[in-house]
């Protein structure tokens, strides 16, 4: 999306990226992007080197006075090489490459019109093709959910997006649902206000967000290119604070340009200027001589103090501390659970045994209903196979047991305890 006819900016599908929300340590610049990069290389279920990340800064922390809150965004290396390859290929030069919830961000922030952007609200565009559901908290989008709309009645679309609500907030602390929606989908609003339990209200564009001719744009128009609006609207008010996967570096202001040049228009302007800057290079670099010496000594004794700090660096010992970390996709998996679940069915216990098994405990008053969820995680979920008849206790209140094996789970060899993702 270009967004003053010379910035052409792009997103990543939220499907290729990992988002984290943190605090950390209000510090100065390069040592706050060092404690990013320690964070990820913790988090991270691959190494940090075959990833490519960037971060927006959200804030004090409400929990630490001496915080700052960051949303940390990462995608595979590849994929961003591929996608900044493909826009070259075609003639564009990317100046930045980000993500959808910056997208969606831009679009809640500067396309609809005002209200109260406080605590937790949620944006749900609605087009023919998929439905985007943002979760915002103080007036950054956090976490977005993309879902293919189904022909049919609006209940199991409505059903998936308040379950996907549901596994980022609780419903109870929602304070605003925006809707951006094509009129076909109108049922589906009523359908979804009525499963939050909370008005779904019609965004409305902002009245700066027009055609050339001066038209407003319609409910239509803006579930189609809300997106793309958002884009170009958050390129254009806040592109120092996006979050940046790729691109080209900011260049230098003209103005900054202009005063160089004025300066050294005149030979004795130059002089001076020249003069001062050697004198600065051979105080930088005595500095510089003296910090990276005493940075050295400083290393040697920590080293010597404690060997242990060495060996904790260790690729191996990074990636032993990622297999014992991250091991399963338990979001994955709970969010696949939930989108099987009938109305009728309540899940109470939800358990991974050490054989890689799952095991599904809850109640029902609707036998159909435990068929219907045994049906859906074998046939409509890639993660669940060899689904076990499950077991009802009719006298205990309907309640019932279901047994499934994941899919894509392998027991890690090297150690033989333990299981991880394919």
């Amino acid at each position: 999306m270009k967004t003053d006819g010379r910035a052409l900016i792009a997103s990543l599908p939220i499907s290729d990226v990992m988002s984290r929300c943190w605090s950390l340590p209000a510090v100065e610049e390069d040592k706050f992007k060092q404690m990013i990069a320690h964070r990820l290389e913790a988090d991270l279920p691959v190494a940090i080197s075959k990833m490519t990340w960037g971060y927006r800064k959200l804030g004090p922390s409400s929990t630490a006075p001496t915080a700052q809150d960051v949303l940390v965004q990462a995608a595979r290396t590849e994929q961003v090489e591929r996608v900044v390859s493909l826009l070259s290929n075609g003639g564009m030069d990317l100046d930045v490459l980000t993500t959808e919830s910056e997208a969606l961000g831009g679009l809640y922030r500067y396309g609809l019109k005002a209200y109260a952007r406080t605590g937790t609200d949620i944006i749900v565009i609605a087009s023919p093709d998929e439905w985007l559901v943002g979760v915002a908290v103080e007036g950054t989008i956090r976490s977005v959910r993309r879902m293919r709309p189904q022909t049919g009645p609006p209940e199991s679309i409505c059903r998936q997006c308040c379950q996907s609500i549901e596994a980022q907030v609780p419903l109870h602390q929602i304070q605003h649902v925006s809707w951006c929606g094509t009129p076909a989908f109108e049922a589906a609003r009523e359908c979804l206000a009525q499963m939050l339990g909370r008005p779904v209200v019609s965004a409305e564009p902002n009245e700066q967000i027009t055609h050339a001719d001066g038209r407003r744009l319609d409910a239509d128009e803006l579930a189609r290119f809300g997106p793309t609006i958002g884009l170009a609207l958050s390129g254009f008010s806040e592109r120092e604070q996006m979050v940046r996967l790729a691109g080209r570096p900011e260049v230098q202001e003209p103005s900054v340009q202009n005063t160089i040049q004025r300066i050294l228009s005149h030979p004795w302007r130059g002089s001076a200027v020249a003069a001062a800057l050697l004198i600065l290079a051979g105080v930088l670099h005595v500095g510089s001589i003296r910090s990276e010496t005493q940075h050295m000594r400083t290393l040697l004794a920590e080293a010597t103090q404690n060997n242990s700090s060495v060996s904790l660096r260790d690729p191996k010992v990074l990636a032993i501390q990622r297999l014992k970390k991250y091991r399963i996709d338990i979001e994955g998996i709970v969010a696949n659970v939930c989108a099987a679940t009938p109305n009728n069915v309540v899940i109470s216990s939800i358990q991974l045994g050490r054989d890689g098994r799952l095991t599904l405990k809850g109640t029902t008053e609707d036998p159909k209903g435990i068929t219907l969820l045994a049906k859906a995680l074998q046939e409509k979920s890639h993660r669940f196979a060899n689904v076990i008849a499950p077991r009802s206790e009719p006298e205990k209140g309907g309640a019932f047991t279901i047994s499934a094996a994941l899919v894509g789970v392998e027991k890690y060899t090297s150690s033989g305890r333990g299981v991880l993702w394919k």
